[in-house]
């Protein structure tokens, strides 16, 4: 049996959703948007580590993208600990 996999053009807008979605302004202070952006993070590992099997391609898939959104979150925050380091 044959089992469709998810076309380029989904994987792109999924991709591209995401992107839009990190770039929406939060109310979260910078250091909780750096902790839920960790703990995204981590999260989606722990799914992702379970394997990729057919049926389950396009759950894969939204994880990852929810991963890719909180590394492009995390990137954009300044851990406290920065604040004290001369550049």
């Amino acid at each position: 049996m044959h089992t469709p996999r998810p076309s380029r053009s989904l994987l792109l807008a999924v991709l591209a959703l995401s992107l839009l979605a990190s770039l929406a302004p939060t109310r979260a202070t910078p250091d909780e948007a750096l902790e839920q952006a960790m703990g995204q993070m981590s999260q989606s590992l722990k799914v992702l580590e379970k394997g990729i099997e057919a049926g389950t391609a396009a759950a894969a898939l939204e994880e990852l993208a929810r991963f890719e959104q909180a590394v492009i979150a995390a990137k954009a925050q300044v851990p406290p600990s920065a604040a004290g380091v001369d550049e």
